[in-house]
């Protein structure tokens, strides 16, 4: 287990998620205004979550894939664990600085289960270290359309209300989806 360990990097995971979960505690409510085709507003918390969620699931992948596509089943179940806890040690670092500053500690959970969800969804379909991508291609909607004169959209999972039903139903959604990413992960090395 301890060659797993290293050879996965597990400690630089573990320190870089703690520390993008820091800074996503100390920018708070900071923004990046951006002006190439209008005014849009990105909210630095989106990005550092998406990032904290792509260094947990990209985290898993193999520095030799051809040897472990020889496994019989011990290395992918320590690969379902690394993953299962890169998701809960994230989705724990983002929510205490979210509590310890005075936010909502749900949006801030289903912000990161979604995030997390779509970079499973991407390492399946491009590969674990791709598991960057669609979640970028999904974040420039989110933040176009997302808000409209401090107005939030329902389905903007990231901000808005944890009572939204149409941010809980896209949540289940991309469950389900992680969980079928999650069977054609399980067959790649």
């Amino acid at each position: 287990m301890s060659l797993y360990l290293r050879s996965r990097r597990v400690l630089w995971t573990l320190l870089a998620l703690v520390t993008l979960a820091l800074v996503h505690t100390l920018a708070g409510e900071g923004r990046l205004l951006l002006s190439v085709t209008g005014t849009v507003v990105l909210p630095y918390r989106y990005v550092l979550v998406v990032f904290g969620s792509a260094v947990a699931v990209a985290s898993t992948a193999s520095p030799t894939p051809r040897l472990d596509a020889t496994d019989c089943g011990p290395l992918a179940r320590a690969r379902a664990l690394h993953l299962l806890a890169g998701a809960c040690l994230g989705a724990a670092c983002f929510a205490l600085g979210t509590a310890l500053t005075g936010g909502a500690v749900l949006v801030t959970l289903r912000s990161f289960t979604c995030w997390f969800c779509l970079c499973v969804v991407s390492a399946s379909l491009l590969g674990r270290q791709l598991a960057w991508v669609v979640p970028l291609l999904v974040l420039v909607p989110l933040v176009r359309w997302g808000s409209r004169e401090q107005v939030l959209a329902a389905w903007n999972w990231s901000e808005a209300p944890g009572t939204s039903p149409q941010s809980a139903a896209l949540t289940l959604c991309l469950l389900v989806a992680a969980g079928l990413a999650l069977l054609r992960l399980r067959r790649q090395p």
